[in-house]
Order: C-alpha cells, then sequence, then structure tokens
C-alpha cells in the first residue's frame, strides 16, 4: 500500500500509525455514542416531570414566583442541552478528523471530504418541546378542587 507522501517516503503504510489514528476515531465515537444513550433518557425525564406538572399543579397564588421558577428551569436545562450538544459536535468532529488522518496514511491521493461534520439536529426539537412543555405548564394550569376555591 502506499503512503499519502507523509514520513520517510518509503512508500510503506505506517500500520502503528494507522491503527492508533482508527483508535483514537473509534474512541471519540463511543464517546458520543455513549453520551446519547443517556441524553434521551433525561430529556424523557424532564418530559415527564414537566407533563406531571401540566397535569398536577394548581394555580399559583404568585404568578410570578411559578413564572421566576419555569423562566429558571428553562435556562439551566437549556444550558444543559446546548453544552451536551456542543460536546456532541466536538466528539463527532474528532472521530471524523482521525478517520480521515487514518486513510490518509493509505492513499496517495486521498481527497478529503468537503461536507462539514453533519449536525445533530435533535437539539432544535429538543428545545422545541421542552419550551412548549413550559408554555403549557405556565399558561394551561387548570386549580384543582371544586370552582370558587
Amino acid at each position: 500500500m502506499e503512503r499519502s507522501g507523509e514520513g520517510d517516503g518509503d512508500g510503506v503504510v505506517d500500520k502503528d500509525l494507522f491503527d492508533a489514528r482508527m483508535d483514537l476515531a473509534k474512541f471519540w465515537k463511543e464517546r458520543h455514542d455513549k453520551r446519547a444513550e443517556y441524553e434521551w433518557k433525561v430529556m424523557l425525564a424532564v418530559w415527564g416531570v414537566l407533563l406531571a406538572a401540566i397535569v398536577g399543579l394548581q394555580r399559583a397564588e404568585r404568578d410570578w414566583v411559578f413564572a421566576t421558577v419555569c423562566i429558571a428551569f428553562a435556562g439551566v436545562f437549556l444550558f444543559w442541552l446546548f453544552a451536551l450538544h456542543r460536546a456532541n459536535y466536538v466528539d463527532r468532529k474528532k472521530a471524523y478528523h482521525f478517520a480521515e488522518e487514518a486513510q490518509k496514511e493509505l492513499y496517495d491521493t486521498f481527497i478529503p471530504d468537503k461536507k462539514p461534520v453533519p449536525m445533530n439536529w435533535g437539539v432544535w426539537p429538543q428545545t422545541l418541546v421542552t419550551i412548549l412543555l413550559l408554555l403549557i405548564l405556565y399558561f394551561v394550569r387548570v386549580p384543582i378542587g371544586p370552582p370558587g376555591d
């Protein structure tokens, strides 16, 4: 096999270098995949809590307190969600980088993929559902108990 011109130019693939790069690509992909395993579980749990709150909460006497709690929750949760999105993007980018570097080790005329690292579009539906549930929680709360309480 031919090399991409790196190293000593002897035209031989450095198997150790190739394996190391592929191991790094695999590491970053597995890191991304492990994070995704718990990310969706946390999302479902948060949405379950919000739905339970929509069904179970009485109208607060002080709406501004309730609104403040909703806004604080949304801020913290969305910060967490976008931090995960950023970490997922970085891990995917590193996985693609090391896979390309390994391919360069194999081919003389390696042409890298010009497409950017694919975005994780899941963050936008997650964000929209969370905001929608918070808005429903705030605006559609129905008092529990007999009328006139």
